[in-house]
Order: structure tokens, then sequence, then C-alpha cells
């Protein structure tokens, strides 16, 4: 896409809306735009890119690339120079025709608990036996809203951590 020569407050008005994103723990306000679903936001100052937001923790990949490219090309004097977009595992033949970089990933795949559990070393598991006889509660429980609740609250228990700022003190569920 072509150059951009609108201010970050030109953008933003030209998208006609904006979100809040935390970089290095401090929240910023960036231009975004909706697209069929998914929230484009906008950063960078010379080369202003486009990308899918907390696009890691969607589910599905971004239907249709081509759609966002039409949008951000509509959306005013071209919002962005870089639309970056990722192809979800396990698919790894490129599905559209664009430039592509590859990223080295770890991923594993655990079929069930059990077989997870009973592939610890015996001696994690006697640890966590131990742990369990010293009150702590070790259960699987299903990622919804009650689990990011504890998370969060596990998180902002103290904002330095290991004598630093720690850098998710302070987020909200």
């Amino acid at each position: 896409m072509p150059g951009s020569s609108l201010s970050p407050i030109e953008a933003q008005d030209a998208a006609g809306d904006c979100i809040d994103v935390s970089v290095k723990g401090k929240w910023i306000t960036v231009p975004a735009l909706k697209v069929n679903g998914a929230v484009l936001t906008i950063t960078g100052r010379w080369i202003r890119i486009a990308a899918v937001h907390d696009e890691e923790w969607l589910e599905t990949e971004l239907a249709d690339p081509e759609l966002c490219v039409r949008k951000l090309k509509q959306s005013g004097a071209s919002l962005a120079d870089i639309f970056t977009f990722t192809q979800k595992i396990p698919d790894t033949v490129p599905k559209h025709a664009y430039p592509l970089e590859r990223y080295s990933v770890a991923v594993a795949h655990i079929p069930s608990f059990k077989a997870w559990w009973e592939a610890l070393p015996q001696e994690t598991r006697k640890n966590v036996r131990r742990s369990q006889k010293r009150g702590v509660v070790v259960r699987v429980q299903s990622f919804g809203d009650e689990l990011i609740r504890g998370i969060a609250e596990v998180q902002n228990d103290s904002p330095v951590r290991q004598g630093r700022r720690y850098l998710h003190y302070g987020k909200t569920f």
C-alpha cells in the first residue's frame, strides 16, 4: 500500500475507531478498523503497520485478508503501509500469494491431561502430590472468565517482582 501522510490523530479519525493496547507495559491508544469481525490496529510512525488485534488469542485465522486490504485502502488516505496477519498451525503451506516470513514456534500436542500427567517425570508427580498434602490445590479448569479473573488477581498482586517493575501489573479483566 502507498505511504501514508496522515498523523495518528487523522488516521484515528479516518478509521473511525481506536483501542488501547499495551506496549512494554504502557497503555497507548491506537487507531483501529473493524473488518468482518476482526479488529485491525495501526501502529508505527514512519512505516505504519496494520495487524489483527490479539491475533494469537483468536481460535480461527483471518477468513478474508483481501477484504481487509480493500477496507484499509477505502478508509481514507491509506492508513497503513504494511498489513500483517498469520496462518494458524498446523497449516504450513501458504494459503495466500503474499510475501511471507516464517516464524519458529514451539507447539506441543497434548491429547489429554492423563497423557500429559503420565509423561511427567516421577519426581515432578511426587512433588505435586507432596504440595497437595501441604494445601496446594491442583485441578484441571476449563478456559473461561473465572480462570482469567484468577490469573489477573495473581498478576495484580505486586507492581514489582524481583526488583523490577512488573509489566503485567494493573491489567484489568
